[in-house]
């Protein structure tokens, strides 16, 4: 997967639910037929194509966003990575970052939300991305929860933050 566009980038952060959901040999028919195009290639002598920089690190935050994806389903987690990206860069006048745009948090991954996120991998590491989309996720679980009695934020909270997780480089 070497193209990095939206899409592509969206599909890999945030993919549908029938692409996590599928069966065990809807995958074993999706393993098989990259293995008969890695043969292909070793056969045609055509080396694997090298994955970018920018594509591993989007490999490394989807890896990070599942668990919370899975459990707070596609638009919320794309609400709070949206939060994350506009905490860490977006209206920032000391941020390093070009292009200082800030996001409309719409749970829609859009050109816009790529072109933050691929901005701001140009200038902080995955770790820091993820912290502040952590932040984001935690934000907005405040402030949707904080006048509802029957639901105790600071659980809620706990619970977010074990489930995303934030690895130290």
């Amino acid at each position: 997967m070497t193209n990095t566009d939206y899409k592509t980038v969206s599909k890999l952060l945030f993919p549908d639910e029938n692409e996590s959901n599928k069966k065990a040999s809807e995958k074993f028919s999706d393993l098989i037929r990259e293995q008969a195009y890695a043969l292909k290639r070793k056969h045609f002598q055509q080396p694997e194509p090298e994955e970018s920089l920018e594509l591993k690190n989007c490999r490394e935050i989807a890896d990070f966003m599942k668990k919370h994806l899975a459990a707070a389903g596609k638009k919320q987690a794309v609400q709070d990575f949206q939060t994350g990206l506009n905490l860490l860069n977006g209206y920032k006048n000391e941020s390093p970052v070009e292009a200082k745009v800030k996001l409309e948090e719409d749970s829609e991954f859009g050109e816009k939300t790529f072109a933050a996120l691929f901005n701001v991998l140009k200038n902080y590491p995955v770790s820091t991305v993820e912290r502040y989309v952590r932040l984001g996720a935690i934000n907005n679980k405040i402030w949707s929860t904080k006048n509802d009695t029957s639901i105790d934020t600071d659980s809620e909270v706990e619970r977010l933050t074990g489930i995303m997780e934030v690895k130290d480089e």
